[in-house]
């Protein structure tokens, strides 16, 4: 439905109240503009419910026509960019959002300040695989309000950390995009948290910034990050399968001894808590040189 159409009844009685007004003192302007603001959203809010005409005709002063013309414009705006937001969001089964829109998946632009959104996945794909601008690929079409334009052979000469962005139209440094340094002193700029397009001092803000201290600290992150024997999830994986293959082996004998006792009549316990011939046994083994069993029950109080 036309919203506007609710307004064009009023077009012809314009010149009534424009002369009707004349007629009338002038109001305060600060509060005009309020009680008409006022006025606006609560005649959108009628319209957009669905309490019909008669609500409009009672509600609607012709000389808001215009400014709620205007609004319900915005109105309309606003709705279609939550929309388009809305849709920005990925699969729900999918723990990070993905921005939706015509450019490569691993286009670093969409990790650009959205790095704390990042899985472990999402880092090492990008540290493997983020996207690379073709040798033909056409650079002057995203500056064409800039004298210069991006050279592919310097991705080369800064590899592996400059990395190109289409969806953001510049370059940026991959370990500072996707393990952001801390701030302590200064603010971050090109290369980490928008891209950098001032190509004529390329080779300039490139030394500069490998030798800065934020550079430095992504690099490790990213290095240590990559290197399995340094990733802490790595790490605590590797250890949480040796606690459980440790458990196992402690598990083994004593399973065995039950089955022993079992098949032979022989009673577990004995007159006390640690009698019998199920304590007897184990003790046996340690003895005999089991090491597992040995530190295992060596942790008991």
């Amino acid at each position: 439905m036309d919203i506007r159409n609710f307004f064009s009844v009023y077009q012809k009685k314009r010149k009534l109240n424009n002369i009707n007004e004349s007629k009338t003192s002038v109001a305060d302007p600060a509060a005009v503009s309020s009680n008409e603001s006022s006025a606006s959203e609560t005649l959108i809010k009628m319209i957009l419910t669905g309490e019909g005409q008669a609500a409009v005709d009672q509600t609607v002063n012709p000389d808001q026509t215009v400014m709620l013309n205007e609004a319900l414009d915005k109105a309309e705006v606003s709705e279609q960019a939550a929309e388009s937001d809305q849709d920005a969001i990925s699969d729900p089964t999918h723990p990070v959002p993905v921005l939706r829109d015509h450019f490569h998946e691993n286009d670093i632009g969409r990790w650009v300040g959205r790095s704390s959104q990042m899985t472990t996945e999402n880092q090492m794909e990008m540290l493997k695989r983020c996207w690379v601008p073709s040798d033909n690929y056409a650079f002057s079409g995203d500056a064409m309000h800039l004298k210069r334009k991006f050279s592919h052979t310097w991705l080369q000469m800064y590899k592996p950390w400059l990395v190109y962005s289409q969806r953001l139209k510049g370059a940026f440094c991959l370990f500072c995009v996707l393990f952001p340094p801390k701030v302590t002193r200064g603010v971050q700029g090109s290369l980490i948290i928008r891209p950098f397009i001032k190509y004529k001092d390329i080779h300039i803000f490139c030394k500069a910034h490998v030798g800065s201290q934020w550079h430095k600290e992504s690099s490790e992150s990213a290095q240590n990050f990559s290197n399995p024997n340094t990733n802490v999830l790595v790490a605590m994986h590797s250890g949480h399968a040796k606690v459980i293959e440790d458990n196992k082996n402690v598990l083994r004998p004593i399973i065995n001894t039950i089955i022993f006792c079992g098949t032979h009549d022989l009673p577990l316990r004995g007159k006390e808590k640690d009698e019998g011939v199920f304590q007897d046994l184990l003790k046996l083994k340690i003895s005999s040189g089991d090491e597992v069993l040995k530190k295992s029950f060596g942790k008991r109080p």
